[in-house]
């Protein structure tokens, strides 16, 4: 039967994802207690007033589906919405029950969401190597999107040159900066790429209210070389999680990498002090200047994915 996710379902959502995403699980550390916690906040009265508006005004958040045997949850997926596509994540099937129909059932009720919402297209993403999964999606009329990679960043890793002082060009974040790093990130999305999934300005900086509910913390920088910024980075960390993320950098065109090198390190240095023991980052591999500055960092390729999408309708 399928239903929608209750916070007393978080135990078994845990597992499931120990089942299904064993090598992931393990790159971030995710800690079930505070999984828990965090699941029991979202749900919430006054968390839930005031998802529920903003679904109520054309900015739906998430949905989350599962699939019941009996008394037993045997599979679930989670729903996010961008501007155009409604995005599935952590697609999972208790092994005993493979083979079922329940990961389609799941497909068709998130493509069926999307639709109601106004997104055209669904998306996900898919290790190249999870063949059973890529067949099942090709299968479902999904289509190559672009290929992306999760890059790990450990201190055995580090092969950062510390610089000698601190950039001067190195500062937070600022609101009016939004527009001209949405200018980078479009120049360097492909245009079916932009089509399905255009560049969305409020990833730049989350919402404080979203630290909040998911016990986190995060910090935006951007470099400025005298005339804007020409890179940005965001990093964030978790009770949820061992692992701190850091965002694909935005680099522009003709940026100093060695200036953008000390951005990357401002992020690693905050993480490294808030306890992570570990950093990743995702990006799509069109993002090369990003890629570079995370590979000159010290980050290394944990796996290789690649970004399907199909018709919600």
């Amino acid at each position: 039967m399928l239903s929608e996710f209750r916070p007393a379902d978080a135990p078994r959502l845990f597992e499931l994802l120990q089942e299904n995403f064993p090598e992931e699980e393990a790159l971030y550390g995710m800690r079930p207690e505070a999984f828990a916690k965090v699941v029991r906040r979202i749900y919430r009265w006054d968390t839930r007033l005031v998802l529920g508006f903003l679904r109520r005004i054309g900015r739906p958040t998430f949905r989350f589906f599962t699939i019941e045997a009996g008394s037993t949850i045997v599979a679930s997926t989670i729903l996010s919405f961008g501007r155009k596509a409604g995005y599935i994540s952590m697609v999972m099937v208790d092994p005993a029950y493979r083979r079922r129909g329940y990961a389609r059932q799941l497909l068709h009720a998130s493509a069926e969401a999307a639709r109601r919402c106004g997104r055209p297209y669904v998306a996900l993403d898919v290790l190249e190597k999870n063949a059973t999964a890529r067949e099942l999606y090709d299968s479902e009329g999904y289509l190559p999107l672009r290929p992306a990679a999760v890059l790990v960043w450990t201190p055995e890793t580090d092969r950062r040159d510390r610089p000698t002082r601190v950039d001067p060009g190195i500062r937070p974040f600022q609101k009016s900066d939004a527009a001209a790093l949405v200018a980078v990130l479009e120049r360097a999305t492909p245009p079916e790429v932009a089509e399905v999934l255009p560049v969305n300005p409020r990833a730049l900086n989350p919402s404080g209210q979203l630290d909040a509910i998911l016990t986190s913390k995060t910090r935006v920088w951007v470099l400025d070389e005298g005339s804007g910024p020409v890179a940005h980075v965001l990093a964030t960390v978790s009770d949820v999680m061992d692992s701190g993320h850091l965002s694909g950098p935005v680099v522009s065109e003709g940026a100093d990498m060695n200036r953008v090198s000390n951005l990357i390190s401002t992020a690693l240095d905050w993480l490294t002090a808030e306890g992570a023991t570990r950093v990743v980052a995702q990006l799509p591999l069109a993002h090369r200047a990003g890629l570079a500055a995370l590979e000159g960092g010290g980050f290394r390729v944990a796996h290789e994915l690649r970004t399907l999408y199909r018709s919600s309708s």
